[in-house]
């Protein structure tokens, strides 16, 4: 393990309990919402310069606005880091989505429906490469062998054959924006699959990868600009894929990926198959190309069947391919492992299986010889260090904290984001042989500032033995006028998907622990049983048993920080929860009223009509072995036993409950219907909050207005206001 330098700044940052002894405000929602999240470190082919993206929300002007900020990164100098980075202030640089580099010098983004390059250090202006396209991703640039120009692969909606016929598509996108609608009659013949599709005037588009040829700029020109090739359509890679793939009727592209020697693509599509069980098949094929666009070889299905694979990357060399995927077919719940395919050889090499731990993030070092990745362990995210020999250990950088987006400098340092429960997430770069780690990037020092910084309240791990006698961990927020004589009472907030881990990390939104604990809340975040990072038996045991476990686990913590925590009052408690946080929420309310209340966003009350929505059953299929009428695996018992729908009579519980009126992951029917079912029972003190213009996200107006709802609302159930002795405590 790399221990982390306190050097000056990363001392500042790090010595966390120390930081109410300086800042002078009281952490707010808006301070939450003022930090600088890191979205991505972007390097350009040659490790040089990076761009790097944070988001935060903007309250200078009459409404709160989300904002970005831009930089780039002079990585591969020596120097202070905070020497070499730049804000980059050029609007028009802003404008742009899907940012790739092209070279080490130029980036390519799309602003609405055309294409544009920009320059560095990206103070000119842009300029338009192509227009008339609608673009989903950008993929990447590969040169050619002569050096004037090459290809831009990008994934954009198509035809179901998977043509791109640009006129017809600008048509149809533009009427789909500026909101003309014709009406239509669609027949389908199968299921719809629902991630990565548009369904325009009744036409089905799916997410296809397609290559753009383009110029390099003519340097004897006056204005020297990128250019699109002789062929003004793009060239599908539909017609790559193997023909079982694109005959299934719902196979749409998901990833996909091109090797740096423009010698291989790959790509990933989600298949959706139903016999008996319904789930994705995400399936890689990797085609290698030859010299025309009709030469190609494709190997289909190169993975384990059966799984999620999110994204795959080419090594530097273009002789590999990774991914990380579940080794189980149909379980999501278990944990990930880290796949290594070569390309020539066609062999495939598995590692991390000796971890028992969930891995992602992989990134390729610049020699191609070993991956980064993320692991999570319990509460902490480390990042790992994986040879390509599956009998070498891999070794790990750090313990106590949480990282992500690696990425590789040179071959003795990479960078990476970093993160705590008590700090938002900076950047650590590590040398290798030094054995040490820095950090050298802080966005948000402001909240360190001794006149307009912030008090940041403790967090800390806790572990307690559950009635089966496994170990459960968790973080415990206090506020920063806590005293082990007060008397405080207690805010659970289970996580927001089954399986996913809270831990030691910052969180941001409307749920976000830090905020209660500044409204003078203990918080409570706990990794039940069905939790990664806890090894495979650990997380297999939400396996039809998606309430019941997790809502006991919840019941043996109460029950211990009773015994053990004198300063948590546990006769005034609230539950909060969005998606599958609130439908544990719902579950709860059917087992127990012990809770004064809770607060619910977007949560799934009835498991029936959730499975046969067009999100739903593939995503709780695996957890249930089968649909509500699958008998062979005892699916259909599995249902019963943790549906709310069927716990209605017994809700007494009062509940906050908030829904985006256009979200389309849990439609708003499954709050209103369990809105119905409290009221029926005349349990006061019960709201229905409909965020008429939300999606499956709050928009920021909307998350403002519900944590200020909210945290009223908690109030008014918990009685009193939060305490800090015992005598103000036996007064209330």
């Amino acid at each position: 393990m790399l221990p982390i330098a306190r050097s000056a700044l990363a001392g500042a940052a790090l010595a966390l309990l120390a930081i109410g002894a300086y800042a002078k405000q009281v952490l707010t929602y808006t301070h939450m919402q003022n930090v600088k999240d890191i979205q991505y470190i972007l390097p350009n082919n040659n490790n040089s310069y990076s761009i790097i993206r944070t988001d935060y929300v903007d309250f200078s002007g009459k409404t709160p606005q989300n904002a970005r900020n831009y930089y780039y990164f002079d990585m591969a100098k020596d120097g202070k880091a905070t020497d070499l980075i730049h804000k980059i202030a050029n609007p028009d640089f802003y404008n742009l989505n899907s940012i790739k580099w092209l070279d080490n010098e130029t980036v390519v983004g799309y602003d609405g429906m055309d294409l544009y390059t920009m320059q560095y250090p990206f103070t000119g202006p842009r300029s338009k490469l192509w227009t008339n396209m609608y673009p989903v991703k950008l993929v990447g640039y590969v040169d050619d062998d002569d050096n004037t120009g090459g290809n831009l692969y990008f994934e954009a909606p198509a035809l179901k054959d998977g043509t791109y016929t640009q006129t017809t598509l600008y048509r149809m996108i533009n009427d789909l924006l500026s909101g003309v609608r014709q009406s239509k009659v669609t027949v389908y013949d199968t299921v719809p699959p629902p991630d990565n599709i548009i369904v325009v005037n009744g036409t089905m588009l799916s997410n296809t990868l397609f290559k753009l040829k383009v110029n390099r700029p003519d340097s004897s020109s006056a204005n020297p600009t990128w250019t699109v090739g002789d062929k003004e359509n793009p060239v599908s890679m539909w017609s790559y894929l193997p023909s079982d793939i694109r005959n299934a009727g719902t196979s749409v592209v998901k990833a996909s990926a091109v090797s740096r020697d423009g010698n291989w693509i790959a790509q990933v599509t989600n298949t959706y198959k139903k016999s008996g069980v319904v789930f994705h098949n995400d399936t890689i094929s990797v085609s290698k190309l030859g010299n025309s666009d009709n030469e190609y070889t494709t190997w289909g299905a190169i993975n384990p069947e059966g799984s999620v694979v999110d994204a795959v990357y080419f090594s530097p060399n273009s002789k590999y391919l990774a991914w990380v995927q579940n080794p189980e077919p149909n379980a999501p719940y278990t944990n990930t492992l880290l796949y290594v395919y070569d390309l020539e050889k066609r062999n495939i090499t598995v590692l991390g299986k000796s971890l028992d731990r969930p891995i992602s993030n992989p990134a390729w070092s610049v020699d191609s010889d070993v991956i980064f990745a993320t692991v999570q362990f319990g509460i902490n995210a480390r990042t790992y260090r994986f040879s390509l020999n599956p009998n070498e250990d891999p070794t790990h950088y750090n313990e106590k904290f949480t990282t992500s987006n690696i990425v590789p400098i040179n071959s003795q340092s990479i960078i990476f984001t970093i993160s705590s429960a008590t700090f938002p997430a900076q950047i650590a770069r590590t040398e290798i042989k030094a054995n040490q780690s820095d950090i050298i990037l802080n966005f948000n020092e402001w909240m360190l500032d001794d006149k307009d910084g912030v008090i940041i309240n403790d967090a800390r791990p806790f572990e307690f033995t559950n009635s089966n006698g496994t170990v459960i961990q968790g973080m415990l927020y206090t506020p920063h006028s806590f005293t082990e004589s007060g008397r405080y009472p207690l805010i659970i907030i289970p996580h927001e998907y089954p399986d996913t881990p809270d831990g030691n990390r910052w969180v941001s939104g409307s749920f976000a622990p830090q905020v209660y604990a500044s409204a003078g809340y203990v918080v409570a975040q706990v990794n039940f049983q069905g939790t990664r990072g806890y090894g495979n038996k650990f997380a297999q045991a939400i396996y039809q048993n998606w309430g019941r476990g997790p809502a006991v686990d919840i019941a043996d913590m109460v029950n211990t920080f009773d015994e053990k925590f004198p300063y948590i009052d546990c006769t005034r408690i609230v539950g909060v929860g969005s998606y599958y946080g609130a439908y544990l929420g719902m579950y709860m309310t059917g087992l127990t009223d012990n809770f004064l209340g809770w607060v619910l966003h977007s949560g799934i009350f009835d498991l029936n009509t959730y499975y046969w929505s067009i999100h739903g059953g593939y995503r709780v299929a695996p957890y249930f072995g089968g649909g509500p009428n699958d008998s062979d695996h005892g699916a259909d018992r599995a249902y019963r036993a943790n549906n709310p729908a069927l716990m209605s009579a017994s809700f007494k519980t009062p509940v906050l409950i908030a829904h985006g009126g256009d979200n389309h992951l849990v439609d708003y029917t499954q709050s209103f219907e369990y809105f119905v079912a409290v009221q029926n029972n005349g349990v006061a003190n019960t709201q229905y909050v409909f965020y008429s213009n939300s999606t499956y996200e709050l928009t920021t107006q909307d998350q403002i207005d519900l944590y200020e709802r909210q945290l009223a609302w908690i109030t008014a159930r918990m009685g009193a206001n939060p305490t800090t002795d015992e005598s103000s405590a036996s007064s209330s």
